[in-house]
């Protein structure tokens, strides 16, 4: 693990710290050359995003929070109302970008001695490439169900 100074320090909703020690985003359709997304499409893009959280060999734990889906991309009123109406109704959109975080926290309540913190590996979708938005995802994780104890140095 890094120097925690020199990381992302988040306080969950629990008060639980935690640190960012990795963020991989993309665009969630960047492979996406024609057409539009739709359920199985989307069904894929999720079980795509665990697999790469998984073979990345990040944590022991990986923890996806579920997406968003949106019949359209466009709300009505913005200005690609026009899009809204030519789409087809088995149309489904995630949001635009895909994430994937490492987080880990030191010396928390640890059963194992031989321990000395919690990490885990979060995937969830955003619609912006946006630390606040970021922020935001991972304080909702309730850190004492779903990270794993590691050890850390």
């Amino acid at each position: 693990m890094s120097d925690p100074d020199l990381e992302y320090k988040i306080r969950l909703d629990s008060g639980q710290i935690v640190y960012l020690e990795k963020l991989i985003q993309t665009q969630t359709y960047s492979f996406l050359l024609a057409g539009r997304p739709n359920k199985k499409i989307n069904d894929e893009v999720v079980d795509a995003l665990k697999l790469r959280a998984s073979n990345e060999d990040l944590t022991e734990a990986t923890l996806l929070l579920p997406p968003e889906r949106k019949k359209h991309l466009w709300a009505p009123g913005e200005p690609d109302t026009q899009l809204i109406a030519r789409s087809s109704r088995s149309e489904e959109w995630l949001p635009r970008i895909s994430s994937i975080a490492v987080l880990y926290s030191m010396r928390g309540k640890c059963k194992d001695p031989d321990m000395d913190g919690k990490s885990l590996t979060l995937c969830f979708f955003q619609d912006a490439f946006d630390m606040e938005e970021v922020t935001k995802q991972i304080q909702s994780v309730d850190w004492d169900k779903h990270a794993v104890e590691c050890c850390l140095w």
